[in-house]
């Protein structure tokens, strides 16, 4: 490890009793962006408050290089204007009286006049803020609001950079473009970045890495890869957007019944002991011709469209309904439409490979 990055990394490892749950989190973030994923109330925002000095943990240490930011045992706690954190509120809680230019000059300690009104011109700049530079808070649209907390964040040359969902109060037509240069904006400062945020899209768009936080624990940690593609938590497997998971019991090696479906299925080897749920993702699932394995009849329950894709709810049994033992599979418009035209598929597929395996 270079020494750069040595002196960039964040590690993180804190208790925090809180009335409905104790916060316990252990963290470490290098120049990779991690995304902290997490339902209401899980203890996402309490993490970066926590971090960023706000909030002050009852255990544990928060470091971030070689410099000591927080030890409940060695009575290190620096305040929050001490720890160089960049942090985007939801609100963007920005000045009203100020300009976009002084919102963002704000931000810059220890500068003369002169270089901050250089730095401020240069971030405007940047996030195509020149236009409004002499505009209140009240005169700019979301997305210029949020750009311009983001350049008082900047301004201030942070060692971290934390974003509380950063996108929630845009429109969608704004958030697309916006979330580009944000990225555009992470790659060019290499420093520690977390963002949470509760938008599955857009922590896999935003982030290389992705914790899942769950009743104030970390369930889950690992690249975006690995936690969307073979989580093993049944709260990371949910958090990522799995629409389709049974409770399961274990008929022998690799066979399984699916008690929400009542189907016998054929199962990837892994251990089963601490197995109690299967899962499988709304797009893997397989309309076909032939009885082959982990293939059933079916009933179409209900079909929704949007502009590009179809999803269409399916019963493996006669009871099933849309709020119990039923399936969703989710597909492109243009195949849905094909296959109404051709005469539907006699079966349904639940690939062996596609098939996850949770635990609680």
């Amino acid at each position: 490890m270079g020494e750069t990055e040595k002196s960039t990394r964040l590690y993180v490892d804190i208790v925090k009793h809180l009335p409905n749950f104790k916060l316990n989190v252990q963290l470490e973030v290098g120049t990779e962006k991690l995304g902290l994923l997490g339902s209401s109330g899980s203890g996402k925002s309490m993490t970066l408050k926590c971090i960023a000095g706000i909030e002050c943990p009852d255990e544990g240490s928060i470091i971030l290089g070689d410099e000591v930011l927080f030890d409940a045992k060695k009575k290190i706690n620096k305040p929050s204007r001490e720890r160089k954190m960049g942090y985007l509120f939801q609100n963007y809680a920005l000045f009203p009286h100020m300009t976009v230019m002084q919102n963002i000059m704000t931000g810059m300690l220890g500068l003369s006049k002169k270089d901050k009104e250089i730095k401020t011109q240069k971030l405007m700049e940047e996030l195509h803020l020149l236009d409004c530079k002499k505009s209140y808070p009240r005169e700019l649209s979301g997305g210029q609001q949020q750009r311009v907390a983001l350049g008082r964040m900047l301004g201030s040359d942070p060692n971290v950079l934390m974003f509380d969902e950063p996108f929630s109060a845009l429109d969608y037509h704004l958030k697309e473009r916006l979330q580009q240069q944000f990225l555009d904006l992470l790659e060019e400062r290499k420093v520690p970045a977390v963002v949470v945020s509760h938008d599955i899209d857009e922590v896999y768009r935003l982030c290389d890495k992705i914790a899942i936080i769950q009743d104030g624990k970390i369930d889950s940690l690992g690249t975006k890869k690995e936690i969307f593609e073979k989580p093993t938590q049944l709260s990371a497997a949910r958090l990522t957007g799995c629409k389709n998971i049974s409770r399961i019991k274990w008929l022998k090696d690799n066979e399984v019944l699916a008690i929400d479906w009542d189907i016998v299925l054929k199962v990837p080897d892994v251990p089963k002991s601490y197995q109690g749920y299967a899962g499988i993702r709304a797009h893997h699932l397989v309309l076909t011709g032939s009885k082959e394995e982990n293939a059933f009849c079916y009933k179409i329950i209900k079909t929704s469209e949007t502009r590009f894709g179809c999803t269409t709810v399916f019963g493996l049994k006669e009871t099933s309904s849309i709020y119990e033992g039923a399936i969703t599979l989710e597909s492109d418009k243009t195949i849905w439409e094909a296959m109404k035209d051709n005469g539907m598929p006699k079966y349904i597929k639940l690939p062996k490979d596609k098939i996850m395996l949770l635990r609680d």
